[in-house]
């Protein structure tokens, strides 16, 4: 009987042994899972990694950084400028599209006032003659005023007349 306290020892302890590879065997699986996890991870999300040269880089020194920032804020401005300088582009091909616009629509104004001048002057014509008697070349003074007076009331009664559309 002496033997069997050995062998109920013996027992405790493959149990004990069984259960601490078990536990190894877990953690080995787990880390082994956890690092190819992220190794999967890092592939994915980061960008492809430039083709290793033959020289390994010098790790940046706090110079190529600040050289590396002066570029960036060289850049910023750079772009900055050329997008204010289309916009200013911009600005000066619509400030002259819309000269150009109210030249013409003044230019079309005018041209409509000379063509309604030229109507009306053609209509005058028509309406109004001369009496024979204001065509002496030096007439005396009371026909002077007399011509002068119904120039004046042939004028008032054609401008009537053409305002209200009656001598187009």
């Amino acid at each position: 009987m002496a033997h069997e306290p050995a062998q109920h020892a013996d027992q405790q302890f493959p149990d004990n042994t069984e259960s601490g590879k078990h536990i190894l065997i877990a953690l080995v699986v787990a880390s082994v899972i956890v690092f190819g996890a992220r190794q999967l991870t890092d592939y994915l999300v980061r960008p492809a990694a430039p083709a290793v040269t033959a020289r390994p880089a010098a790790a940046p020194t706090t110079a190529d950084i600040s050289a590396q920032d002066e570029q960036i804020a060289a850049d910023a401005r750079k772009a900055r400028q050329a997008r204010e300088q289309a916009l200013m582009e911009e600005d000066r091909v619509l400030r002259e599209k819309k000269k150009a616009e109210a030249m013409r629509a003044r230019d079309e104004a005018v041209a409509a006032s000379q063509a309604e001048d030229a109507r009306r002057e053609a209509a005058w014509q028509r309406f109004y003659t001369r009496p024979k008697k204001c065509d002496v070349a030096a007439p005396d003074d009371a026909t002077r005023v007399d011509c002068s007076n119904q120039y004046i009331r042939a004028k008032e009664r054609f401008d009537k007349l053409y305002a209200d559309g009656k001598l187009h």
